[in-house]
């Protein structure tokens, strides 16, 4: 991790970047979607979809909820860093590596 003017530069690779605490992922998200779950790589960012709408934040629990399910990570583990309200996230998992989320993804 780099830090240029102020902001962070990382390395993402499969849109995952090693955080001093875990790992970073820059996540496309879709909510309201017929699918759930964690569907590919694009452009280097991880797409992820959710059944909930995204209305008071349901969506967003239902992101914490499937990555910490899926990654047997607690909740409180995974963070929301940047765009709670958008599409493009950037969300902190403490206390995993990249290879572990890899082998435990398959993507």
């Amino acid at each position: 991790m780099l830090l240029q003017n102020g902001s962070l530069k990382l390395d993402f690779v499969n849109g995952i970047a090693d955080s001093g605490k875990g790992i970073l992922l820059q996540i496309r998200f879709t909510p309201r979607s017929s699918r759930r779950g964690f569907l590919g790589v694009e452009n280097n960012w991880l797409k992820v979809a959710v059944n909930a709408p995204p209305d008071k934040g349901a969506a967003n629990r239902e992101l914490v909820e499937l990555i910490s399910k899926n990654l047997k990570v607690p909740k409180r583990d995974v963070a929301i860093l940047q765009g709670s309200a958008k599409r493009r996230k950037l969300v902190e998992i403490r206390g995993i590596s990249r290879e572990y989320f890899q082998e435990k993804i398959n993507l």
